[in-house]
């Protein structure tokens, strides 16, 4: 009998055991595991990216380096520009799936007085278009108006136009739900609280208007903050105010609760730098 009963046993702990290597064999043959099964300073050490908790084993996936980004080093898959990834001891942690377009940001630029100035964008996405043609940078010559004219070409511009590749998953925790039918209602008091005037909000509205107005309800929202920080806009001479406004939104069928998000009022002062843009998160 208590031969029996260590047999049993031997087997239970021979099973358990098998399995966990099953698992991790598994997990190792796919090159995908959970950050959930490492020190919690991989969580909190990478916190400022979005994370997936997903980390690849580097036998498993081919990238290459890109870049550094807050002292992280930054690769990308080979065959795959889309997918960023960041260097940790256990593998590759992928961070960011650029599946989304930023579309039609514009930047307005209101020297105090007629000078040169250079526009340079720092993201980690891709520009996929621009007018007048972006080449690492943008130097124009601008006036206390707006108007601009492109260095490189000789041309006047009302403004300077890119899209480019980005990720979809940006914060979206607090925002409005809105009508499609008062869409063009809501943007006028919005975007001119936080600092557009008529002409930069009326092109805003008239771009993205047909996207909106045909649904339901929209939930918008406003990650300002968030896209300054990860779409750097780097002007020279150094700007005495810049007002950047990024609008996400996804169309809905019915209406939803939510936290209504608090906006940022903001003046002009001085050497004002002014962007738009949006994206449609579905």
């Amino acid at each position: 009998m208590k031969k029996m009963l260590f047999l049993i046993l031997l087997m239970i702990i021979t099973f358990e055991f098998s399995a966990e290597e099953i698992r991790e064999t598994t997990s190792s043959a796919i090159g995908v595991e959970k950050t959930k099964k490492y020190p919690q300073q991989i969580i909190w050490e990478y916190e400022m990216f979005d994370m997936t908790n997903i980390v690849y084993s580097p036998k498993d996936i081919q990238v290459e380096k890109i870049g550094e980004y807050n002292g992280f080093e930054i690769y990308e898959e080979i065959g795959d520009s889309d997918s960023k990834f960041i260097k940790t001891d256990k593998g590759y942690l992928l961070y960011m799936k650029m599946n989304g377009i930023l579309k039609k940001p514009n930047i307005y630029l209101y020297p105090v007085k007629k000078q040169e100035i250079s526009v340079n964008l720092d993201f980690l996405g891709k520009i996929i278009t621009s007018y007048p043609k972006y080449e690492n940078s943008w130097k124009v010559i601008a006036n206390e108006k707006g108007d601009i004219v492109n260095i490189s070409d000789n041309r006047d511009y009302s403004y300077l136009y890119w899209e480019g590749t980005y990720k979809t998953n940006w914060d979206m925790s607090k925002g409005f739900v809105v009508k499609g039918e008062d869409v063009a209602k809501f943007l006028q008091e919005k975007l001119e609280y936080m600092g557009l005037k008529p002409k930069e909000f009326n092109e805003f509205i008239v771009y993205w208007l047909p996207y909106m107005e045909k649904n339901k309800y929209n939930y918008i929202s406003f990650v300002n903050e968030e896209y300054s920080k990860e779409v750097k806009l780097n002007v020279t001479p150094k700007p005495d105010k810049f007002i950047r406004v990024f609008m996400v939104f996804t169309p809905l069928n019915e209406k939803v609760n939510t936290v209504e998000q608090e906006l940022v009022k903001t003046e002009r002062t001085g050497f004002t730098v002014v962007e738009w843009g949006g994206m449609e998160v579905k």
